[in-house]
Parts: C-alpha cells; sequence; structure tokens
C-alpha cells in the first residue's frame, strides 16, 4: 500500500521525528502541546472537552538504523488517522486525548522504574492532577489481524487490578464493535505499560500480530507455565513459538512494505470504538 509523503516523511533515515509527527497531525487539523518531561519531548493532543478519561499512546521514537515501521510509526500513523475521526465524532467520549511518547527505545537498566515511561507517567500525574485517565498503549502494529493485550502490567498494579479488568473488558467490547476477533491476553516482553502501571497511571499496552503466530505464541506461553500470565520466558524459553515479526523489529527491514492496509484500517475502527459511547464506523484516509 501507500502513504501519503508526511508519512515517508517521517520514516526518513534522520527524520525529526517530532517534527514530522507535529506536521502529520496538522495536516489532519490536530494540533499536539509538547510536554518536556524526564529529559524527553512528548506530544500531548486533546480531542475532547473535559478532564482526561482517555489517552491513546504510542511512543514515536526509533531504533537507530531502522526505518521503524512496525515499531512503531504504523501505530503513530493510526493514532493519527483515528484522532481526528475522533474528534469531529459527535458520540466521543469526554476527556479524550493522544500521546506520542519520546524514549520507549532508550535502552535501560532493566527495571520498569528505569522506563522512561516512569518518569513521564510521574510528571502527567501532575499534569492531570487528581484524573486517572484510561492509558491504552499502541506498540508494534500494522500487520496481521489479531489483537493482543499484554498482562505484563498485572504483576506491578496492586490495587489497580478492578481497574486494569475494566479496561480490558472495554478493549473486547471495542474489539467487537470494530469486527476484530477476541483479543488474546498474553504477556508482552516490551512497552511503556509496566512504568505507566508503577507510577499509578493504570495501563494497557496492545500490539498486533497474524494470527498464526498469535496462537504459535499462546501455545508457546502455554507450555512453559500455563500459570505465568504476567510473565515473559524471553526468545530462549519460547523457541520456536517467537514471532518472526519479532524478529523483523529493530532491524533495517522494518520499512512500510510491511504494513498492511487491512491492518491499519482496523486498527483505526478499534481506536474510534474505544473512544466512542457506542458504534464504530471505518474510514482510511
Amino acid at each position: 500500500m501507500s502513504f501519503g509523503q508526511d508519512f515517508h516523511a517521517f520514516l526518513a533515515p534522520g527524520a525529526d521525528r517530532l517534527v514530522r509527527l507535529s506536521g502529520m497531525l496538522a495536516r489532519r487539523s490536530l494540533e499536539g502541546k509538547v510536554l518536556a518531561i524526564g529529559g524527553r519531548r512528548h506530544l500531548l493532543v486533546r480531542l475532547s472537552s473535559g478532564a482526561p478519561t482517555t489517552i491513546l499512546v504510542a511512543h514515536y521514537d526509533r531504533v537507530e538504523g531502522s526505518p521503524g515501521a512496525l515499531d512503531n510509526s504504523a501505530a503513530c500513523l493510526v493514532l493519527a488517522e483515528a484522532g481526528a475521526r475522533i474528534f469531529r465524532d459527535p458520540q466521543a467520549l469526554e476527556g479524550v486525548f493522544l500521546l506520542f511518547t519520546d524514549g520507549e527505545e532508550a535502552p535501560s537498566t532493566g527495571s520498569p522504574l528505569s522506563q522512561g515511561a516512569y518518569a513521564l507517567a510521574t510528571g502527567l500525574r501532575k499534569v492531570f492532577g487528581r484524573a486517572r485517565p484510561s492509558i491504552y498503549i499502541f506498540d508494534v502494529l500494522g500487520r496481521g489481524g489479531r489483537l493482543l493485550l499484554s498482562t505484563a502490567s498485572r504483576r506491578v498494579a496492586e490495587g489497580q487490578r478492578a481497574l486494569l479488568d475494566a479496561m480490558e473488558s472495554r478493549a473486547f467490547a471495542a474489539a467487537t464493535a470494530a469486527n476484530l476477533a477476541a483479543p488474546r491476553r498474553l504477556p508482552l516482553p516490551w512497552s511503556d505499560d509496566l512504568g505507566f502501571t508503577l507510577a499509578g497511571m493504570p495501563s494497557v499496552a496492545i500490539s498486533l500480530l497474524p494470527e498464526a503466530e498469535a496462537v504459535l505464541l499462546e501455545r508457546g506461553l502455554a507450555s512453559c507455565d500455563p500459570s505465568a500470565t504476567d510473565r515473559f520466558p524471553g526468545r530462549e524459553g519460547l523457541g520456536k513459538a517467537w514471532p518472526p515479526t519479532w524478529d523483523i523489529l529493530h532491524s533495517p527491514e522494518d520499512g512500510p512494505e510491511l504494513i498492511e492496509k487491512i491492518a491499519m484500517e482496523k486498527m483505526g475502527d478499534f481506536c474510534l470504538s474505544l473512544c466512542r459511547t457506542c458504534g464504530v464506523a471505518s474510514t482510511f484516509l
């Protein structure tokens, strides 16, 4: 499939990703506010009035030397497109925001507390005051048709599991409204959900895989430890169940030719449904 010039500029080697992302949003009549938190620049976009209730998140940084199409440019484009629809949708919930973050791909010490997301969420709590919005983090989209809801943050979600249950239920309902198969609940080995949840902002990470890869991954995880819904055995532990899509990430092969139009359309519908009081529509610009 083909994309607009603004998306190709976003993928270009050496691009100022924040500048290019701002341009993508402006083309869709959306304006972001730069938040300097934790030594990084993040972009916050308000889509509807009211105190924050729902925030859709995607990191815009990428590993050096990789085009970063699946990780995580596709998610940024999905949120930009969906954001334009939500912004003009009379059925949109109050308090919906987009948040594009920097630092997810930065090296860390291995602890969730070292994630850029932890510093960001701590800063956002000051920005939002007493509001505790639902955080949905989109990471590695654009290929396949099976949604994955990460259960990884549950191991650090003391006192927040009821909120995570409600968020997951909402995601399942949104998948149904978008004519997607029911998501698979699996621990993912990456994303910003641990940092956000540890900082008191419960979050669910959402990803996408081809159906065959998702099935094999789920079976591999079950064979490692059927009760381990919040732990990930790693690539060595999974063996052949490791998704081939994940081998592409952080590599020069992660280019725009991997992105599937139908996957983008369905994810746009899913995002819109998450942020509507009812119903879902489909138009991918």
